[in-house]
């Protein structure tokens, strides 16, 4: 199944940018949809990293993708696979709140990433 999902991120992949946000926030649901102990959690997430990476780095649709597989990450407690760097957030972030408007979602993905990264901070004072 997981190939088969690869190939539909492809596919995605090869669609002009300004055509394929409605694509790649219902793949992002639908990998998304998901309950702790699922044993295909680490795949989801795998394919959400397949499709952050493969979309082009000054595009505003990974951070759809990279909101995403942060949720889903902190839902499933797969963080530890998750490494945020603190420049990639703030790249992504300062890419997508100079073309959109905020919303309550993406409000939860900042508290989420920041959480993560204070946390990270505290643990290697400690």
């Amino acid at each position: 199944m997981e190939a088969v999902i690869n190939s539909i991120i492809s596919l995605i992949l090869i669609v002009p940018l300004d055509n394929n946000e409605g694509l790649v926030t219902a793949l992002c649901e639908k990998l998304s949809k998901t309950q702790p102990g699922d044993k295909r959690n680490s795949a989801r997430l795998r394919l959400h990293n397949n499709l952050f990476h493969g979309i082009d780095e000054r595009s505003t649709h990974r951070y759809i993708v990279f909101c995403s597989l942060l949720k889903l990450a902190g839902r499933v407690d797969l963080m530890n696979l998750v490494n945020p760097e603190l420049d990639d957030v703030s790249r992504h972030t300062h890419t997508h709140t100079h073309t959109h408007t905020h919303h309550g979602d993406e409000h939860d993905c900042l508290d989420t990433i920041l959480s993560r990264l204070f946390c990270e901070w505290i643990s290697e004072l400690g």
